[in-house]
């Protein structure tokens, strides 16, 4: 997920109003500056303008007329008052703070860096300077300088969030995301209602797989505002590692009818369904997907196994062959397109690519015991019988192995042995009904018609639809 952060950059407030040149002048300033507080921003600027032509040597007029003038969106024009101004009265930190402005708003970051060093050095506890000091510093990439005098302004105002983001945004540059997170946090624990601040926590403890701490800021940051991709996308995926899977998909939901055209909510959508088991809503999603980058290597494997589920087996051969021309390393694909061979009945096929896939990695106990299976179908028992006991000897505990091995000795007609496997399985694994139903044969053959019927009836128990194990329990039921 591409991390979004947001650089915030406030503006100083202008000096207190001293004494002007006459009484006359300095009422004219007050006024301005009452007019300016009463939010009548052009009113003020004209007045001020005016009195700054009437009284041309007047510092707190060409300081006003150049801070108004940056409130005004008209950064260029302030530079000729405020330079003025710190050119007859250069000891006064406030005008270097506006000029700073100025020169920072039209991108002459060297020269703003300049005036708010001088700023800082007029008044040390001059916090705006320090704040944009900070961030000219950010702009021109000097981080660690940037934190030093950002933490400064955090000292001076230890209440303003916009401070504890910024440092946040520069520590992250930096590669201390950990410190980037604490400032984060703070900025928007102290401003909980600021999109950007709770947006900017979310994504960076997602970063840190903090994915409590992630969802609480990215929650925050939805309830500000629901239309922002980037927050719910990355808000899905720490459902995702919380397990809250219902609202992964609200989420991953809300971020597809945002962005359509984005992969990562229509991928993330599809494993989702798929772990429900609704196959028919996952196939769409990964449809979807697949228009936008079809050859995505991923989604094609998801969407291929969805439709072996569908069984659509035929389909997802297609897919798996198309991954592996795509990738003839993957051992996944290959895997997979063996057990679509296997589906449909290309029993040598199958043999022949996990056998394959055997040869570069033996220890793959699940493509054994899938190797296995298609050689007792083939009915070569004795290299299936093989297959089985080199899984056990690497796996004791499956229980598939024991139940495939049991096959092997029915087919030798070792009963005794066959049960003990068989048993072994079902006690490895009780809701596995093949199992169940096996012991009820080896029984049966054995002569012991009660406690086969109580296999066949467990197999049925684990699996109500198994075909089989009805057919065997109708039969021996029906033997007088």
């Amino acid at each position: 997920m591409r991390q979004l952060i947001n650089l915030l950059l406030l503006f100083a407030a202008v000096s207190v109003l001293a004494q002007g040149p006459t009484p006359e002048s300095r009422l004219k300033l007050q006024a301005a500056v009452a007019q300016y507080k009463a939010g009548k921003v052009a009113e003020a600027l004209a007045a001020v303008e005016a009195l700054a032509k009437q009284t041309p040597d007047d510092v707190q007029a060409l300081n006003w007329y150049g801070f108004l003038l940056l409130r005004s969106g008209r950064s260029q024009d302030a530079i000729s008052p405020l330079t003025k101004a710190a050119s007859m009265e250069p000891g006064n930190a406030d005008v270097h703070n506006n000029l700073g402005n100025a020169y920072l708003q039209t991108e002459q970051l060297e020269k703003a860096l300049a005036e708010y060093q001088a700023a800082t050095k007029l008044n040390p506890d001059h916090a705006d300077a320090w704040y944009n000091l900070g961030n000219t510093q950010v702009k021109l990439k000097k981080y660690p300088d940037a934190i030093v005098a950002l933490q400064r302004a955090a000292t001076l105002k230890p209440k303003d969030p916009y401070v504890y983001n910024n440092i946040g945004y520069a520590m992250q540059q930096m590669g201390r995301t950990g410190d980037a997170a604490t400032n984060f946090k703070r900025a928007s624990d102290l401003s909980p209602a600021n999109f950007s601040f709770a947006l900017n926590a979310g994504l960076v403890f997602s970063q840190l797989r903090q994915w409590d701490d992630a969802a609480t800021y990215l929650e925050r940051a939805t309830k500000l505002n629901g239309n922002d991709y980037n927050a719910l996308a990355t808000l899905g995926q720490c459902y995702v590692k919380l397990g809250k899977r219902d609202q992964a998909v609200a989420a991953f939901g809300a971020a597809e009818r945002l962005k359509p055209d984005e992969i990562l909510p229509h991928y993330n959508l599809g494993v989702l369904y798929g772990e429900q088991k609704d196959w028919k809503r996952a196939e769409q999603e990964y449809k979807n997907a697949l228009e936008l980058k079809d050859d995505d290597f991923d989604t094609l494997g998801n969407y291929g196994l969805v439709l072996i589920q569908l069984n659509r087996n035929d389909e997802a051969e297609k897919i798996f062959e198309r991954l592996v021309g795509l990738n003839p390393a993957s051992m996944d694909a290959r895997i997979n397109l063996a057990a679509c061979k296997m589906k449909t009945g290309q029993i040598s096929e199958a043999i022949k690519l996990w056998r394959a896939v055997l040869i570069e990695e033996p220890n793959r106990a699940d493509v054994r015991l899938a190797l296995a299976n298609a050689l007792y179908v083939q009915k070569d028992y004795a290299q299936a019988g093989k297959e089985y006991r080199t899984v056990l000897q690497a796996k004791a505990n499956s229980a598939a192995a024991h139940n495939g091995l049991g096959l092997i000795l029915y087919q030798d007609m070792k009963m005794d042995l066959a049960l003990k496997e068989f048993d072994t399985a079902a006690r490895l694994d009780p809701k596995l009904a093949d199992a169940q139903n096996n012991m009820g044969v080896v029984l049966e053959r054995l002569g012991k018609k009660a406690a086969a019927m109580e296999a066949y009836k467990k197999a049925l128990a684990i699996r109500p639809d198994y075909p089989q194990a009805k057919a065997n329990l109708e039969r021996l039921k029906s033997i007088p």
